[in-house]
């Protein structure tokens, strides 16, 4: 499987790495939802760093719903990390666009501290 995930007390990071499928994306998140170590609701970081795969908007607008549908696991706020100037970097910005109606809180950075960071603040 080409996702990785860790999670800590605060943040959920899960980690592309190489191409994936949206399959493996879902399955990762189910995973997720069931690790003893979760403590829901938490913040959520899509590491896109190592990957170069680019989801198609069909793709990205399922994602959004999913991911919407898994508010009392992953509420609050998420972020999503990819190289700057890239395809995945403006994929990115529209997938937090398009999960805005899904009640997700998303923010697309490309600095990895910044977006921890920006997870690890109290909320206003």
């Amino acid at each position: 499987m080409s996702i990785g995930y860790t999670i800590d007390d605060k943040l959920v990071i899960a980690t592309a790495y190489g191409p994936f499928t949206m399959d493996e994306v879902f399955l990762t998140f189910g995973k997720i939802m069931v690790d003893p170590a979760l403590k829901p609701p938490t913040n959520v970081l899509l590491d896109a760093r190592h990957t170069e795969h680019g989801p198609t908007n069909e793709e990205i607008e399922a994602l959004a719903e999913h991911l919407g549908n898994l508010r009392a696991y992953f509420g609050g706020r998420w972020a999503v990390v990819a190289k700057p100037n890239t395809l995945l970097h403006h994929l990115s910005r529209m997938f937090c666009r398009l999960a805005e109606p899904h009640g997700l809180n998303i923010e697309p950075f490309s600095d990895y501290d910044a977006a921890c960071q920006w997870l690890l603040r109290p909320d206003p």
